[in-house]
């Protein structure tokens, strides 16, 4: 079952509800209760009104995610206009067997779109990195196993005038 808490404390039920523009400085979690575990993207960063204040446009799409959405997700990323394109990019699930295909090949389309830098959030997205550094490199690739890895360093990641795209299973 999907529960998203808005900073506020307020329960969403409409997971494409946005955030007002007026808002400002907050982190919105979302939660999938499979299992008794935290589930999903877990994070954006920011909403709207921090990242416009801090120069940067989010696309958030981590409600769900397939291999052909993600690769329809970095397009749109790809055409946004911006000094810099972020993918952050959590697990696929529900692949079973198919996995790590699934990943790997996104992963390569991440290197072909020329992607500025992937951020690889989970423990199947270690093959979106694997791909994406064949052609990336190292320093345009970065691995986290989890969540809070990531949050600890964002601030020395992310940069004002970033485009970031946010895309992940629930």
């Amino acid at each position: 079952s999907l529960v998203g808490y808005s900073p506020w404390g307020r329960k969403k039920s409409d997971m494409t509800e946005r955030l007002s523009t007026h808002s400002t400085h907050h982190i919105f979690f979302i939660y999938s209760s499979v299992n008794g575990h935290l589930h999903c993207f877990h994070v954006l960063v920011t909403v709207k009104a921090a990242a416009k204040h801090k120069g940067m446009q989010i696309i958030d799409d981590c409600y769900n995610a397939c291999e052909d959405s993600i690769k329809s997700a970095l397009n749109t990323l790809m055409a946004t206009e911006g000094e810099r394109k972020v993918a952050i990019l959590g697990d696929i699930f529900q692949l079973g067997t198919l996995a790590e295909r699934v990943h790997r090949s996104v992963g390569s389309y991440v290197g072909e779109k020329d992607v500025d830098l992937l951020i690889a959030i989970g423990e199947n997205a270690r093959f979106y990195a694997d791909e994406a550094k064949k052609i990336l490199g190292d320093e345009r690739v970065k691995y986290f196993v989890k969540k809070e890895d990531f949050i600890d360093v964002k601030d020395d990641i992310i940069k004002s005038g970033d485009v970031i795209l946010l895309k992940a299973s629930l």
